[in-house]
């Protein structure tokens, strides 16, 4: 079915048939499916009045008509026609429509009854519309802050018309804010219960919107900040543009803080968030002394906290310190280096710390005095990185190294092991041979062989003097394999035989009873002490079959070494008594002062001094 339009006049009221004839036909048949109502033409005075009478250009606007209720309306510049307009705008039982007109201007109101389809300008009904309020009214008010429910008097600076209103509104809601208050009898009293930052929205006097002030915004709280929250802070000094954490004494979790130029706290805005200790992470990108603004946790203002000043100082220089004493020393070990710097360095409080990452260290160690004692658990290259006195940071020193390597030794078969060097090595067996020269101390070894001459072991160690009339010589015991403890005697050694000459001048050679026995310092001039390896020692081989194993310890001014007895552990099940018959010495010399004033055999085989040909072929 298609549909057909005509136009109709019916000329008077009540209700129509609709007679209807088809195309070609000569009938006229009523269809009963379809009545028409006609209803008295709506009249030039059915809406008395309008309210408001002026609105605002471009802002959809409640307007009253009275007596235009359930009827349709549309506002048509007074120069129009009703005639050609239709009402669009849907007026409610309470007589009120919403209405929005795009330009400003005069307007006439067109309106159509309930039921009806013309449209008729309403006698003596007129509609101002006049430009939307600026944004820029009131340029500053006397009060930014107010307490959350107190009755403040605030007062507007700006140019104001009698009838203009504002309201204080909470931030980004002016738009569904109705402005109230008549801002030309006076300034405005306002209290607020909620807690946030509000805009001023204006409306100017005929205007029907509602218009954020640019310029104005204002912070309602609940009991401001206090000026001494915060009683002191930890550290006191930073280093610019380094991000430091700072303890923050009487701060919790949610306030805020930051550290602007002194004087400013009023325009700064505490950013950093503290946890619950008071900590915070901050970064202050130039120099000089900072006051702490705070913001306590639901609070809206930035109070600086009286007493409490930040020292930003210069970042430390990479080239603080020029030189090191040392850059190898042995891991675990004790080491003392001498730093060579800025004549800050001595006695300034400045501080370092050999790292693997100078940006994840924390300097910890004071230069303040001559030499540093330093003791580095993991092998590998560290940097030095330092922090000047009162700074926060931590920067690589240029061209300050330090390599720490596992322990010189030389072990079972025999091998020297140094760092990533490893050789294994061969001496003619039950001949005493030099293994190495210090300035302070001589170290000679005997082999023998194990299970035949491609096996060999350290079965005798002598230390002595460097004039060589003063030694104390080590040997493995040969009937470990025998050791029955209750019938041994007490305090005696169990694994090592330790024999001492030089003690008296002419005197025979004295066998030392057991780990017990104390050597003075002057005898070889060194700190000289014997161990024994317990059960419970956190070591893979604490024993040799039932005997315990032993250790000289023995440091010098050059040299600091450990001599101890252990068995052959390469020989193990069925073999294991091998691995007490071949119970040998091993050597480990733990620290080394200085590389370059050692020599013989095992510093050629470590790498550390030039190889000889005679060290070459025992490799």
């Amino acid at each position: 079915m298609t549909a057909a339009t005509g136009s109709f006049t019916v000329t008077s009221t009540g209700t129509f048939a609709m007679c209807y004839r088809a195309s070609g036909g000569s009938d006229s048949v009523e269809q009963s499916a379809f009545t028409l109502a006609v209803v008295a033409a709506t009249s030039a005075t059915a809406v008395t009045a309008i309210s408001p009478t002026s609105i605002s250009e471009a802002w959809a606007t409640t307007i009253r008509l009275t007596g235009g209720a359930s009827g349709t309306a549309i506002f048509i510049p007074s120069g129009s026609s009703c005639a050609t307009a239709t009402p669009n705008v849907g007026i409610d039982v309470s007589n009120n429509g919403i209405f929005t007109v795009a330009t400003d201007g005069s307007y006439k109101l067109c309106f159509q009854a309930t039921g009806g389809s013309d449209s008729i300008e309403q006698t003596g009904i007129t509609l101002t519309v006049i430009d939307p309020t600026p944004d820029t009214v009131v340029t500053a008010i006397d009060i930014v802050q107010i307490i959350q429910g107190t009755s403040n008097t605030i007062t507007l600076s700006g140019t104001f018309s009698a009838g203009d209103l504002a309201t204080f509104s909470l931030q980004g809601t002016c738009a569904a804010t109705t402005p109230s208050a008549d801002v030309s009898s006076g300034p405005l009293t306002v209290s607020f219960s909620t807690v946030g930052f509000y805009e001023l929205c204006y409306r100017r006097t005929g205007g029907s919107d509602s218009i954020k002030q640019s310029a104005i915004l204002m912070a309602v709280v609940v009991t401001p900040t206090q000026s001494n929250a915060i009683s002191s802070i930890s550290p006191l000094s930073i280093t610019v543009s380094w991000s430091t954490p700072i303890r923050l004494t009487g701060g919790g979790s949610g306030d805020k803080a930051t550290f602007a130029a002194q004087g400013s706290c009023a325009s700064a805005t505490p950013d950093v968030t503290l946890d619950g200790n008071g900590d915070g992470s901050f970064t202050v990108a130039s120099m000089g002394n900072f006051d702490l603004c705070f913001r306590k946790s639901g609070r809206l203002d930035s109070v600086k906290q009286d007493g409490v000043v930040l020292t930003v100082i210069a970042a430390t220089p990479s080239n603080m310190v020029t030189a090191s004493s040392d850059n190898t020393v042995t891991v675990s070990t004790d080491i003392s280096i001498a730093l060579t710097g800025s004549s800050t360095l001595i006695g300034g409080n400045d501080r370092g710390i050999f790292a693997f990452n100078c940006a994840s260290a924390t300097p910890n160690f004071d230069t303040s005095t001559s030499e540093i004692v330093v003791n580095l658990a993991s092998t590998g290259n560290y940097v030095l990185c330092m922090q000047k006195h009162g700074g926060s940071d931590s920067v690589q020193q240029t061209g300050i190294t330090l390599t720490v390597s596992a322990a010189p030794m030389a072990g079972t078969d025999p091998v020297a092991v140094f760092g990533d060097t490893r050789r294994e090595f061969s001496l003619p067996p039950g001949v005493m041979h030099a293994l190495l020269k210090a300035p302070d101390m001589l170290l000679h070894g005997e082999t023998f062989e194990g299970g035949g001459p491609w096996e060999q072991f350290f079965g005798r160690v002598r230390v002595s003097s460097p004039d060589g009339l003063r030694w104390l010589e080590l040997r493995i015991k040969p009937d470990i394999a025998k050791f029955n403890r209750t019938r041994a005697v007490r305090g005696a050694f169990e694994t090592l035989e330790v024999i001492a000459s030089g003690t008296d001048p002419g005197a025979a050679p004295v066998r030392l009873h057991g780990p017990g026995a104390r050597i003075a310092f002057e005898f070889l001039g060194a700190d000289i002490a014997f161990r024994t390896i317990q059960r419970n020692h956190n070591t893979r081989n604490p024993m040799i079959g039932r005997a315990r194993r032993e250790c000289m310890d023995i440091a010098g001014h050059s040299l600091h070494l450990f001599i101890c007895s252990n068995s052959a552990t390469e020989y193990y099940g069925v073999w294991r008594h091998l691995a007490i018959q071949y119970a040998h010495l091993d050597i480990a010399v733990n620290e080394v002062h200085n590389f370059d004033a050692v020599e013989g055999l095992l510093p050629e085989l470590w790498g550390v001094r030039p190889m000889s040909e005679e060290t070459a072929a025992r490799v």
